[in-house]
């Protein structure tokens, strides 16, 4: 399923250069996010997912829908340890 092509002026759309050049801005050494998806794969993928992920996210802006798993808190199982110094 595409995004239409003729969207309403108040709808932010992306473009897949604008993707393509996030993607591979991406820092590969920071965690993944709540989508699992390693920074590696992002930045070595990008010219092949640019325009999947660009049509998402036009969808996304076009309904006005959010994705759950961005609203949700992740709290890490494991505590941090105080350093003794």
């Amino acid at each position: 399923m595409r995004a239409p092509a003729v969207l309403d002026d108040c709808v932010i759309t992306l473009s897949v250069a604008d993707v393509n050049k996030t993607f591979k801005q991406v820092n590969i050494h920071k965690a993944a996010g709540p989508d699992g998806l390693p920074g590696r794969v992002l930045k070595a993928c990008a010219d092949q997912q640019s325009s999947v992920f660009t049509d998402i996210f036009n969808l996304s802006l076009t309904e006005s829908c959010n994705f759950y798993m961005f609203q949700e808190d992740y709290h890490s199982p494991y505590t941090q340890e105080a350093k003794v110094t």
